[in-house]
């Protein structure tokens, strides 16, 4: 019947036999008719047909009212305006005394439609506040509508065409005013945020789970908006992001004072009130800065998340702690590009807060976690506090070894980051000595660490006196951090873990031969450079260190054999005969060979007193 109507509207008038307004006045009679037919309907009952009446009707009308305006010129905007907004509130009407939605999604659309079929063009914003003021009062009536009827589905048509036809006005303006237009979209934010908030906070109902989500839209679209309005200005988005966490916060607690069984809700609120303070951070500061103000974050969330029983509040900042050492190892290392005080700088000290930071979260989160029997809350705050602990440890690394560069004491530096790395793996094996797998896997790794940057600092110049000099005194630590590892092992209670058990007894086998070898070869190796300083004459120099290294070997295998004997342990004992065969060997056919007569003495004078020794042990009562 429609198209009928239209296409004899279109002959009539292409033949003149009507004009413009007949034809105007009998789409618009037709629409009005179809509508009464429409609402008769419904009164009966007949609420399929009668819908689809008034739907055709409303459409008529809609149509006519356009053309008139846009196509033939009859009447103004504003009358067109004003006609169309009737039309809107008939069907709106119509709608909720017979309680049919369709027609009110019908008359909505409409609504929405009429500024863009009633636009003149030009510049935008002369009319702005009459467009926003009109989007207001049809938002307003809508939301009432939708929640009264419980029609859903206007709520999100509302949503959709307010933030359209904002978005359509801000791109064609010209100039639009700042402060003003984000006072409009912080109003349009208010009542998506506030009308279905106040309906259920009334009436002590949880939030449904669309609603919910309406509203966190609605707080992303705002601050989408706010960003475009300010052009990027990110001292006040940072401003923003914190006045939208504040906003939340204030819902949250609300939502948990009001809607106490509510908990997805108090929950979505708190998350989102996280998200905002943690984007404000990168929006309003720079480099450490970001840095700095996420790693604070942390653990104010785990204190809050704990007190307020928010699993995921406490999650939350784990997430910040990541993006805070992401940050800073993104934009704060290296740490110095100019000269600087060891340990009293700016630099170091805000990438130490970072560490603190996590540690503290780590703490907070591991403790509140056990608490409330959150397993996944736990681990990550044991995963944040090695996190903290690696950090923290490698920028003390980290400055230790960059001032001795500085001052071009490369061996130094070396020595200096071993002592340091002897201190943690010292720390760690005493935490481990308590039964705690994870110190005792961190400080294995530790002692591992250590032996190879202890290889690194053997082979620096010699500096002192021969073994008693930071060099091999840093050395014989190792060694000792080494049977620290072995104590600990043999201490630690049985696994339940076959494969964990076996590693625990092959560091217990392999250990003491590690540690053996490797003071062998820091004592050669001090015997060596020690005997070879400052000589010139390199055919000298050579006997000297010869003449020295016999001499260290012997020591070397005698004290090995003491320690065999007082241990009791007859593979020790078994290496030192072995090094004094080596010890041997080498006087025979190196000494003899290529060292002075005097140093050749000495040689055989040194081994020969501490074979004699040995022997003697060896015949000593109670000696096997």
């Amino acid at each position: 019947m429609l198209f009928a109507v239209g296409f004899y509207l279109q002959l009539a008038s292409g033949r003149g036999w009507i004009g413009p307004t007949a034809k105007i006045a009998i789409a618009i009679g037709v629409g009005l008719v179809g509508i009464a037919l429409g609402d008769r309907a419904l009164r009966r009952d007949a609420r399929v047909l009668g819908q689809g009446l008034t739907g055709a009707g409303l459409g008529a009308v809609f149509g006519a009212l356009y053309a008139g305006h846009a196509l033939y010129g009859l009447y103004g905007a504003e009358v067109a305006a004003g006609a169309l907004v009737a039309v809107t509130a008939l069907g709106m009407g119509i709608a909720v005394r017979r309680d049919a939605a369709a027609i009110a999604i019908l008359a909505v659309l409409g609504g929405y439609l009429t500024p863009v079929l009633a636009s003149t063009g030009g510049d935008a914003g002369e009319k702005r506040d009459a467009l926003f003021a009109y989007l207001t009062v049809l938002d307003l009536g809508v939301l009432g509508v939708a929640l009264a009827r419980r029609w859903r589905p206007l709520e999100w048509l509302a949503f959709a065409g307010t933030w359209i036809l904002f978005a359509g006005w801000y791109h064609k303006t010209a100039e639009p005013v700042q402060a003003t237009t984000l006072a409009w979209c912080a109003g349009f934010f208010a009542i998506f945020l506030a009308v279905p908030l106040v309906y259920h906070l009334r009436r002590h109902i949880s939030l449904s789970r669309d609603r919910l989500a309406l509203v966190v839209l609605d707080a992303g679209f705002g601050f989408g908006f706010a960003c475009e309005i300010l052009d990027g200005d990110g001292v006040r988005l940072a401003w923003v992001a914190l006045g939208l966490a504040a906003v939340h916060v204030a819902l949250a607690a609300v939502v948990r004072r009001r809607l106490r069984g509510d908990q997805l809700a108090y929950a979505a609120f708190a998350v989102v009130a996280t998200g905002f303070a943690t984007l404000a951070a990168p929006l309003a500061l720079r480099d450490e800065g970001i840095a700095l103000a996420w790693a604070l974050e942390a653990p104010v969330l785990a204190w809050l998340g704990a007190r307020h029983r928010l699993a995921i509040v406490r999650h939350a900042g784990a997430v910040v702690v990541l993006l805070a050492a992401g940050s800073l190892l993104t934009t704060h290392v290296p740490l110095h590009e100019a000269p600087f005080a060891p340990f009293l700088n700016a630099d170091f000290a805000s990438a130490f807060a970072v560490a603190a930071a996590a540690l503290l979260y780590g703490w907070l989160a591991w403790r509140s976690g056990r608490r409330a029997l959150d397993a996944l809350g736990a681990g990550l705050g044991v995963t944040s506090a090695m996190l903290g602990a690696l950090l923290a440890f490698g920028l003390v690394h980290a400055e230790l070894w960059g001032s001795a560069v500085q001052q071009g004491e490369r061996d130094l530096g070396r020595m200096a980051v071993l002592a340091w790395q002897l201190l943690v793996s010292a720390a760690l094996l005493a935490v481990a000595r308590r039964g705690d797998p994870i110190a005792w896997t961190a400080a294995v790794v530790s002692t591992g660490v250590a032996l190879l940057l202890a290889m690194a600092v053997a082979c620096a110049a010699p500096t002192g006196l021969v073994l008693a000099n930071p060099r091999f005194l840093l050395l014989a630590a190792t060694g000792a951090a080494l049977l620290g590892v072995r104590v600990v092992a043999r201490r630690l209670p049985p696994s339940s873990d076959a494969s964990v058990g076996e590693l625990r007894r092959w560091i217990g086998d392999a250990t003491p031969a590690l540690v053996v070898v490797g003071l062998l070869i820091a004592v050669s190796s001090e015997a060596w450079q020690h005997a070879r300083l400052g000589v010139e004459d390199p055919l000298r120099a050579g006997w000297l260190g010869q003449m020295a290294l016999t001499c260290a070997w012997s020591a070397f295998a005698a004290a090995a054999l003491a320690v065999g004997f007082r241990l009791r342990a007859p593979t020790l004992r078994l290496f030192a005969l072995a090094l004094f065969g080596v010890t041997v060997a080498k006087l025979l056919i190196v000494d003899l060979a290529r060292v002075q007569q005097i140093y050749r003495v000495a040689s055989f004078l040194v081994l020969g007193v501490t074979l004699f020794a040995t022997s003697w042990l060896y015949h000593r009562p109670g000696r096997r």
